[in-house]
C-alpha cells in the first residue's frame, strides 16, 4: 500500500507516514526517503535530540524538504544557505567567548534559532564547525591580501602600506580571533597544524610579491636588504598585539577607546611608518 502511495505522488522522496502506526516498518528500505525513526506512535518526540537518527537525510535531495510537512524541520531546510550562515555566525561567537572546549553545540543551535538536530545535519560535529569557520576566515584574509598582490604596479612603499592596512582592518573586524587562535594553539597543540595550513595558503604569493619589490628597491637605492621572515614577523607583531592585549590596553589608556575609529586609524598609520623607517633609505 505504501508503495502505491509513493508511485501516485510521483516522487521518490515523499513518504506517506500513516498516523498512529508502526512508522519504521512502513517506510521502504534503501531509498533516499528512508528515515530511521524508532518504533512507536509519536515519531518526532521519540527521536533523541541531536542524534544522527534525527538528521540522516541526503543533503540536497527531495527528501530534504519533504520530511514532517508544516513543521520546523521543513521550514529550516528550505532556508538552505541562510540556516548554515546563522549556525556559523552563532558558532563563531560561542567559540570566541568560551573557547573550543567550552563551546556547546546546544548553545550554538539556540543562538542560531535552529534545533540541535539541524545543527548536526549541516556540520555533524563541533570539530567540523571549527574547521569551517577557520577556513572561512583564512579564505577571507587570502582574498583581501590578493588585492594587494595582483596590483603589480604598486611601489614597495605603497604595497607595504596596503598589506599592513588590509591585515590590520581584518583584525579590527575580527578582534577576538588572535586571542582565540593563540589559546587554542597553546591548549591544543594539534590545532597548530590546522591553523598553519591556512596560513601557508596565503604566504607564498605575498612573499614573492614583496621579494620582487625589495630586490628592485635595493637596486634603486630605495631600501636596504631585508630578511622577509623578520619583516613579516614585525608586521604581524605590530598589528596583532593591540588585539591580544586589548583588555590591558583599555585599562591603561582609556582615552584611546573613547574614539575607536580614530584609535584604529592612528595605529595603522603608526605601524606602517615604523616598518617603513626600518627598511627605507630615503
Amino acid at each position: 500500500m505504501i508503495d502505491k502511495d509513493i508511485d501516485k505522488q510521483g516522487s521518490d522522496a515523499e513518504v506517506q507516514l500513516p498516523k498512529g502506526g508502526d512508522t519504521e516498518s512502513q517506510v521502504p528500505k534503501g531509498g533516499d526517503a528512508e528515515v530511521q525513526l524508532p518504533k512507536g506512535g509519536d515519531t518526532e518526540s521519540q527521536v533523541p535530540k541531536g542524534s544522527d537518527a534525527e538528521v540522516q537525510l541526503p543533503k540536497g535531495s527531495d527528501a530534504e524538504v519533504q520530511l514532517l510537512k508544516g513543521g520546523d524541520t521543513e521550514s529550516q531546510l528550505l532556508k538552505g544557505g541562510d540556516t548554515e550562515s546563522q549556525i556559523l555566525r552563532a558558532a563563531e561567537q560561542e567559540f570566541l567567548q568560551k573557547g573550543f572546549a567550552g563551546a556547546r553545540t546546544t548553545e550554538i543551535a539556540k543562538a542560531a534559532g535552529v534545533t540541535h538536530g539541524m545543527l548536526h545535519y549541516y556540520f555533524r560535529t563541533k570539530e567540523k564547525l571549527f574547521e569551517k569557520i577557520l577556513a572561512e576566515k583564512m579564505g577571507l584574509l587570502k582574498s583581501l591580501m590578493a588585492k594587494s598582490i595582483i596590483e603589480k604596479k604598486l611601489s614597495l612603499q605603497d604595497r607595504l602600506r596596503r598589506v599592513i592596512e588590509v591585515h590590520f582592518d581584518f583584525l579590527a573586524s575580527n578582534p577576538g580571533l588572535p586571542r582565540f587562535f593563540l589559546d587554542e594553539i597553546i591548549s591544543k597543540p594539534e590545532r597548530r597544524e590546522l591553523l598553519m595550513n591556512g596560513l601557508r595558503q596565503n604566504a607564498p604569493e605575498l612573499v614573492n610579491a614583496f621579494k620582487r619589490d625589495i630586490e628592485k628597491g635595493v637596486e634603486e637605492g630605495v631600501c636596504r636588504p631585508v630578511d622577509l621572515r623578520l619583516l613579516f614577523i614585525n608586521i604581524v607583531s605590530l598589528n596583532v598585539f593591540p588585539f591580544l592585549a586589548a583588555p590591558l590596553l583599555d585599562g591603561m589608556f582609556p582615552e584611546f577607546m573613547e574614539n575607536r575609529e580614530e584609535y584604529i586609524e592612528g595605529l595603522k598609520r603608526e605601524n606602517f611608518e615604523t616598518i617603513w623607517r626600518k627598511i627605507s633609505l630615503k
